[in-house]
């Protein structure tokens, strides 16, 4: 017989920003970015004492006997993938959840889910229960966002995003690079065509 338990526990729910499109544009590109998120969650959640329950998708789903080492986590992703290829969207919820030989499912489950979706890009979006386990944690910021239904969550649940200063200066100078870099090639690309056309225009026509 399966061996089936229940217990309060911090779940944390992640997923990659656009990598349908991503697949659609480029298959192997879009493997490289799977492989690179679940060696950068691997490792991550390790270190903050959790683990990685599975993969759905290009979504992972991990949980931690405290909140504080989920949001931990959370952060940490979050701050290693602001200047490269790889986007999160992260939610995290306090609940019961059951535990089954090696799957986990449960309103706990649901509610991350639901909470990440809700998420904007590169950041973390927490539940009311997360945020009321670390609202004395003066090291650990937080913004109230809304009060939102959620598919299959009976009651409206209020939201709250974790707050960096520190990364959101270092998402939005990594934006600001990326459009520079884009501005740049851009501009290159004009007057590689005005020098061209300069070019074609005096060349001697051939006389017959």
């Amino acid at each position: 017989m399966s061996e089936v338990t229940r217990q309060l526990a911090a779940i944390m729910f992640s997923d990659i920003v656009g990598y349908t499109s991503i697949m659609n544009q480029d298959e192997d590109f879009a493997f490289q970015i799977l492989k690179k998120n679940k060696e950068l969650h691997t490792t991550v959640i390790s270190q903050c004492n959790g683990i990685l329950q599975k993969e759905l998708g290009d979504g992972i789903l991990a949980s931690f006997p405290t909140v504080y080492d989920a949001i931990l986590c959370a952060v940490e992703l979050q701050k290693r993938t602001t200047d490269s290829d790889l986007s999160l969207r992260i939610g995290i919820h306090l609940g019961d959840v059951v535990f089954e030989d090696d799957d986990i499912y449960g309103d706990g489950v649901n509610i991350a889910s639901r909470i990440q979706q809700k998420s904007n890009p590169g950041e973390t979006f927490i539940s009311e229960s997360v945020y009321r386990a670390v609202s004395n944690k003066k090291e650990i910021f937080t913004e109230f966002v809304k009060e939102a239904e959620l598919k299959n969550v009976k009651e409206k649940v209020k939201i709250y995003k974790i707050r960096d200063d520190k990364l959101d200066k270092a998402r939005n100078k990594a934006k600001r690079n990326k459009l520079q870099k884009k501005v740049i090639l851009y501009s290159s690309i004009v007057l590689f065509i005005g020098a061209f056309l300069v070019i074609i225009k005096y060349i001697p026509k051939p006389i017959y």
